[in-house]
């Protein structure tokens, strides 16, 4: 495509006169994205078109598409290349890159999150505990390019919000330096995907082989002899593979336990991340079965970002005329009578959800229940407040609306109150 080629050229030109230092690469990718965009040149239907009816692509990098769905190689140059990656799916994945250069957001929008992984034991050289947190969240529009910088950096994760989301990534070949490129799995695992063990990876298609053939006592016995027995990355992989398809709460706890007796740090790390992404998985889900652009956009916050003030903030980036708490308990509503969170939230239930999230305090939020409700006693309301906000902290699906150091003395005292009252009770 003529674009392309003069996106190249010009790319190629700038890096020359910087001799080719892949440090300059993100520098000099962007200073050619910004005088050629690709938004303002080509579209969607351009690239696909031309894609399906040339008479010969370029040679195509990562055929069996593990980032793109699919990624379309349009330009190669002398050690970069440049690729328009078509997304139709949301990818929640928390990762670093082994190469650098710049990604442009051609058509759609996307949720980009920068994080940060702060390492407390290196268990292998491709698994690493430690702490996964969110240091930015952004939107990003059409029009908006990034830098991508190797290494743990940068790392981040992108979420496309629109069907299709295309990117165009101008991006260096790979730098041996910044191998392997880890994945992350908040809040506590780093792990090098790409750098599978291949015994190990076949044997964890076996396990799933074997729970997915209904082979459960067979699964349960082998497992069980292996995770007692095998190296850290091993058992990781595996109960990577197939924790989430084990349904029982007894058969979860023997693995683990087995698991637990030779590498009792790694479990003790690996039990959040996986409860973790079982619930990304399970949000997933129900993203795709939701229309609604702005429950999906909701659904989107609540599977990448983990704090109350960023999920509000970004609602307030992308709908500037309403009000983010009020959106964020209309939206819960709607879910609710959609039968998504098991049970229909009615008015008390949302009230009290809009009290927590303005910050009130207990005698703010007592205060307004008791002219709302007159006819309850005090004692019965307060308790009533309590369990209702203990159930709101539990939902695995707004956890993250009420994660956050500022979540508010509302349903912390509320609960300090509970439990105080109830220890002198028993005494």
């Amino acid at each position: 495509m003529d674009f392309f080629q003069k996106l190249g050229s010009l790319v190629t030109r700038l890096w020359k006169e910087r001799d080719y230092d892949e440090e300059d690469f993100p520098e000099v990718a962007s200073r050619g994205l910004s005088e050629l965009p690709p938004d303002q040149h080509i579209s969607l239907w351009d690239v696909t078109k031309w894609a399906l009816t040339c008479e010969q692509l370029p040679a195509q990098a990562d055929l069996r598409a593990k980032f793109g769905q699919p990624p379309l190689t349009v330009y190669n140059g002398r050690d970069f290349r440049i690729e328009v990656l078509f997304w139709v799916q949301g990818v929640p994945a928390i990762h670093q890159h082994s190469f650098s250069g710049v990604f442009h957001v051609m058509h759609g929008s996307s949720l980009q999150c920068l994080w940060d992984f702060e390492a407390t034991e290196e268990l292998a050289i491709r698994l690493a505990l430690g702490r996964v947190s969110l240091k930015k969240a952004e939107l990003l529009r059409k029009g908006d390019s990034r830098p991508i910088v190797a290494g743990r950096q940068m790392i981040h994760s992108t979420f496309h919000l629109d069907r299709p989301s295309l990117t165009v990534v101008v991006r260096t070949l790979g730098e041996i330096d910044k191998l392997p490129q880890y994945s992350y799995l908040p809040p506590t695992i780093a792990y090098a995907q790409d750098h599978d063990v291949p015994s190990v990876q076949r044997r964890a298609q076996l396990l799933r082989m074997l729970l997915i053939s209904r082979k459960r006592a067979e699964y349960n016995e082998i497992a069980r002899h292996i995770l007692g027995t095998e190296d850290a990355y091993s058992v990781f992989q595996f109960l990577f593979s197939t924790f989430e398809m084990i349904e029982g709460e007894d058969e979860r706890h023997d693995l683990l336990l087995a698991a637990r007796l030779k590498h009792p740090k790694l479990i003790e790390a690996l039990l959040p991340a996986l409860l973790q992404v079982e619930r990304r998985n399970k949000i997933v889900g129900i993203r795709e079965r939701v229309s609604n652009s702005d429950l999906q956009f909701f659904l989107a916050l609540l599977l990448n970002i983990p704090e109350r003030p960023a999920i509000l903030s970004l609602i307030e980036q992308r709908y500037p005329s309403r009000d983010p708490i009020n959106a964020v308990v209309s939206w819960v509503r709607e879910l609710s009578e959609m039968g998504v969170l098991g049970v229909r939230f009615n008015k008390p239930w949302l009230s009290l959800l809009q009290c927590l999230l303005m910050n009130l305090s207990e005698e703010e939020i007592c205060q307004t229940f008791s002219n709302e409700y007159a006819g309850y006693r005090a004692a019965d309301l307060e308790l009533g407040l309590h369990e209702l906000s203990s159930a709101f902290r539990d939902s695995w699906l707004l956890q993250p609306v009420f994660s956050s150091k500022d979540l508010g003395s509302g349903m912390q005292r509320l609960t300090t109150v509970s439990q105080s009252r109830s220890t002198a009770m028993s005494n």
